[in-house]
């Protein structure tokens, strides 16, 4: 703990507890593949389906073994359906009824590392069909989601299996194809 203020002191973190990594993990066809979410600054975009009821995966990954006493969707549509973790240094959020077109922030209230206690917040841009990345659906997504139609799913085009079926085909072309024109806030 360290003292803040004057007159008025208060008690403030001198070590705030921090993930040291966090991720959207979509499972697609044999393997796992995740989109690095940076901690600070411009959020990654979630270009991925999460189907029928909208379910998206997040993992944060901290120095050490951590506790917290919840996990909520602080901003955007959607809920914490679930989470596992607490006392690892790996926590995962399992997340429902994400809507597309949206920047959602997943917050772990009360993140105790031992010494430290603090909520920690992570943002993510959730598009389908934005598979550049760029915040917005249009012909360059469909023109980047046709070439790699045919392949077999790998580190440098999971991206573009937005219908996270383990398949890049003309399924996942006809789905960029319908959000073109959507674009994040």
């Amino acid at each position: 703990m360290r003292k803040v203020g004057g007159a008025n002191t208060f008690w403030t973190n001198a070590f705030p507890v921090l993930a040291s990594n966090a991720v959207s993990r979509k499972t697609q066809g044999a393997g796992s593949f995740d989109i690095s979410m940076p901690l600070f600054g411009q959020p990654a975009v979630e270009p991925r389906s999460g189907g029928g009821t909208s379910d998206y995966q997040v993992v944060l990954t901290f120095p050490a073994a951590v506790s917290f006493a919840g996990a909520s969707l602080t901003s955007g549509a959607g809920s914490v359906a679930n989470s596992s973790g607490s006392g690892t240094s790996t926590v995962t959020l399992n997340l429902t009824g994400v809507t597309s077109g949206q920047y959602a922030t997943v917050t772990l209230a009360g993140t105790n590392d031992g010494t430290n206690a603090n909520d920690v917040a992570v943002r993510l841009g959730i598009l389908i069909g934005d598979t550049t990345g760029d915040g917005q659906v249009n012909s360059a997504d469909i023109g980047q989601t046709k070439s790699k139609s045919g392949q077999t799913i790998d580190g440098t085009n999971f991206r573009n299996d937005v219908t996270a079926d383990g398949n890049l085909n003309s399924g996942d072309i006809g789905l960029v194809k319908s959000r073109s024109g959507t674009a994040l806030p």
